[in-house]
């Protein structure tokens, strides 16, 4: 009994976070649209996708994309992030078991368990991979001049739907290319 009422609590407590996080960004100038509402509901905003970019011009590989796309192999960061990913798969399903063989959930008890158990360990993921990125373009700047990296990250800012950081963190493997262009330009000073 207790193992419902707390797994309904952690549900109706991410549905306001969740909720909270779409108001904010629409107060901050996103557009509203059926997947706001779908990301709010647990379980259902596993599934749903990310909007496009606004524009569906095509990205420009230049000079800086490629000395980033670089760094990215010399780093071995995909190894890393697939090694990141299977850890989290792992301790999902560890908890998954204690939680299944200890606390005898059934099937939607252990459906929210595991729902809960990823949306937590997405939080250390998508902050290694966001170290990532930024190192990725330090170690680009330093091979190409700062002045190409930010013209680079402004015409992406251009085609990016804007999202502040938390919605960003919570939801996407990359920091924003108006973050990344702020990293950039602190660099160079």
């Amino acid at each position: 009994m207790w193992v419902s009422f707390v797994l309904g609590t952690a549900f109706g407590v991410e549905f306001l976070l969740r909720a909270t996080v779409e108001i904010r960004e629409v107060r901050m100038g996103a557009k509203f649209n059926f997947f706001s509402i779908l990301r709010c509901v647990p379980l259902v905003n596993d599934l749903v996708p990310l909007e496009v970019p606004r524009r569906e011009e095509p990205l420009v590989v230049d000079g800086f994309v490629k000395a980033h796309e670089k760094v990215h192999l010399l780093c071995h960061h995909r190894m890393k992030r697939n090694l990141a990913r299977m850890s989290i798969f792992l301790l999902v399903i560890f908890g998954l078991v204690v939680a299944l063989n200890d606390l005898r959930l059934n099937a939607w008890q252990a459906l929210l368990v595991l729902h809960f158990l990823f949306a937590i360990l997405r939080l250390p993921y998508h902050l290694i991979t966001w170290l990532q990125e930024y190192d990725a373009d330090a170690l680009a700047v330093k091979e190409l001049h700062s002045a190409i990296a930010q013209r680079s990250l402004e015409k992406l800012t251009i085609r990016e739907i804007p999202h502040s950081a938390l919605f960003a963190f919570l939801y996407q493997e990359h920091p924003t290319a108006k973050m990344r262009l702020r990293q950039v330009s602190t660099k160079k000073k």
